[in-house]
């Protein structure tokens, strides 16, 4: 504390002086002391090393020497000095004052503008967590065999804004012979949606699993879905049942896009479609089963429509599209074939997807 002070006192001796020296000088080379321009840049000088109080009284002093000094008390020119010397004291002391409260409140916004940064950049942090949380709920690790089939899955987000979104799919060996598999889209974005998307999933995984009936399993999930207040939109889906021993699939769709089968003894793809309407939005919507074969050497693509509707400038990607793209990469390794899929589709749209994309591929081995 002590040592502060000394300080401030042998830099006011300093500047004193050379408010005296300079002065003396103007005084020697021009025959009149500018008493203005000196406590202006004493004030300046002192402002900018100590601040506003310690300049004040730093002035004071700097204004008693010059004042001792140079004044002659009976000079008829003191009056007009004293004036000059006082107008630009009070100029000074305005200007210094007026420049120091806005220094103090431009610091304190800035202060309070980091501490805002900081918040939001906790609460980025903290949302990215959710948000990463929520992606793995309803876009779990799937089992890559089951029987004969393998199994791959992926997820492309739309765009770096969105971390989550509705698409969700879900992979579970109901039993030692039965494989269920879902994939939906619940409309809109963001944790809304996220948080929607995972009460279809596991609502539906749990209606499914008692009955064991992919039509009435969504039958029973729209009633719910509908009667929830909190449930807002709606939700497209597929369910199916998959016998991995027998290769029959038990199939049903509210309003979601028909999987694409790649039928190897006939080198080309079909639709699997179903006539349900979406989940969620309407009180008695009517769900069928579907039942379909699979054979050695197939391949069946499951997908949301941000794959499907690929785009660029002019042209919509489309599942005729999109079943070209299967076609021309037919292989044995299921993991290669999807990014093979999805890179194509990806490419078609000039390298980025438009919205959120997921899909999940199942091919059928030899037994």
């Amino acid at each position: 504390m002590y040592s502060s002070i000394i300080k401030k006192v042998i830099g006011i001796t300093i500047l004193v002086l050379l408010a005296v020296i300079f002065s003396s000088m103007l005084k020697h080379e021009f025959g009149a002391p500018n008493y203005g321009l000196s406590i202006v840049i004493c004030i300046t000088l002192i402002c900018y090393i100590y601040g506003l109080y310690s300049a004040i009284i730093s002035f004071l002093f700097v204004l008693l020497g010059i004042y001792i000094l140079k004044i002659e008390v009976y000079d008829s020119s003191t009056i007009p000095r004293l004036f000059t010397i006082c107008l630009t004291i009070i100029t000074t002391c305005t200007l210094v004052i007026f420049l120091q409260s806005a220094r103090k409140k431009l610091e304190s916004h800035n202060i309070e503008l980091q501490i805002y940064q900081d918040l939001l950049s906790e609460s980025l942090v903290y949302q990215r967590n959710i948000a990463t949380t929520m992606q793995q709920v309803f876009l779990p690790s799937i089992p890559e065999k089951f029987k004969n089939i393998t199994i791959s899955a992926a997820y492309e987000a739309g765009s770096s804004e969105a971390e989550i979104g509705g698409d969700f799919y879900d992979v579970l060996a109901m039993s030692e012979d039965e494989l269920l598999i879902v994939i939906g889209d619940v409309s809109g974005k963001g944790i809304v949606a996220a948080k929607q998307a995972i009460g279809a999933k596991y609502g539906l995984r749990a209606c499914i699993l008692e009955s064991k009936n992919p039509a009435e399993a969504m039958q029973r999930l729209n009633s719910i879905l509908y009667l929830d207040p909190e449930f807002t939109g709606f939700v497209t889906l597929f369910a199916g049942i998959l016998n991995g021993k027998s290769g029959q699939l038990i199939y049903t769709t509210g309003g979601h896009e028909p999987p694409l089968l790649f039928r190897n003894d006939a080198d080309k793809c079909i639709e699997l479609n179903s006539a349900g309407a979406i989940v969620g939005a309407f009180t008695t919507p009517i769900y069928a089963n579907v039942t379909i074969d699979l054979k050695e050497g197939d391949a069946l693509l499951f997908f949301t429509d941000g794959l499907s509707e690929a785009r660029n400038n002019t042209d919509i990607l489309g599942s005729d599209g999109l079943a070209k793209i299967m076609v021309a990469n037919v292989c044995n390794d299921v993991d290669y074939y999807l990014s093979c899929i999805t890179r194509d589709a990806r490419n078609f749209s000039d390298g980025k997807f438009k919205d959120d994309a997921a899909a999940i591929l199942l091919l059928v081995n030899q037994q």
